[in-house]
């Protein structure tokens, strides 16, 4: 919310300010009792239009189409999704490469979260990213970790981790350029960065399959 008194509080004071204001006429003067009513509605209505009203978050725009709610619900986004990267990343072995490309894609997750105060407009621009790339990869790291360290994995689960791996560097060069796009404001840069990042997203059906499989097997035992 920005500067300003919640309507609570405004109409409390108005309330406040006009008794006062009635009070002493009443007293104090001679008046008749509907002057002095006058007056102190008078007081009210002057007291609701000086004292600024504290407007919501959806109300205050920050950049073009994008409320200060928009950048809150944004930013809290980026810290759900930090945050199921960064345990994924600690489930990872170190001796895996994985965990350092693990932590590349969490670097420049950082950069573009932190850059969307810094540049809320670009909210708008990537949307889709956010809300289909970003999930993806994160789901992707997610079932690598939990899967990397199965010492019962079959030979097709192996062979899904393995490709799982082969995408990192993908997923991890193509937020990068996501994020230089996002700096230059080049929409058309953005536009093949998040074709980039499908390409590196994409698994082969039998492959996911392979995972689910995995997955529920885990869940069992």
């Amino acid at each position: 919310m920005t500067d300003g008194l919640k309507d609570t509080v405004r109409v409390a004071l108005a309330v406040t300010m006009a008794a006062v204001v009635g009070v002493v006429l009443y007293f104090a003067t001679q008046l008749h009792e509907w002057v002095v009513i006058a007056a102190a509605l008078a007081a009210f209505v002057v007291m609701i239009l000086v004292v600024p009203k504290q407007r919501e978050d959806h109300e205050v725009m920050i950049a073009p189409g994008v409320s200060l709610a928009d950048q809150k619900k944004v930013t809290g986004e980026g810290g759900h999704i930090l945050g199921r990267v960064r345990d994924a990343h600690d489930a990872i072995p170190v001796a895996d490469e994985a965990h350092l490309r693990v932590a590349g894609i969490m670097d420049v997750l950082v950069s573009i979260y932190r850059h969307f105060n810094e540049d809320p407009a670009e909210i708008l621009t990537t949307a889709r990213f956010r809300e289909q790339h970003v999930n993806k990869a994160v789901e992707l790291v997610e079932v690598y970790s939990r899967l990397v360290t199965d010492p019962l994995l079959d030979e097709s689960g192996r062979a899904y981790i393995d490709r799982c791996r082969e995408r990192f560097a993908g997923i991890e060069a193509a937020f990068a350029a996501q994020y230089n796009a996002m700096l230059r404001h080049d929409v058309s840069a953005l536009e093949q960065a998040g074709r980039n990042l499908e390409t590196s997203l994409r698994l082969e059906h039998g492959l996911e399959k392979v995972a689910a499989k995995a997955l529920r097997k885990e869940a069992v035992s």
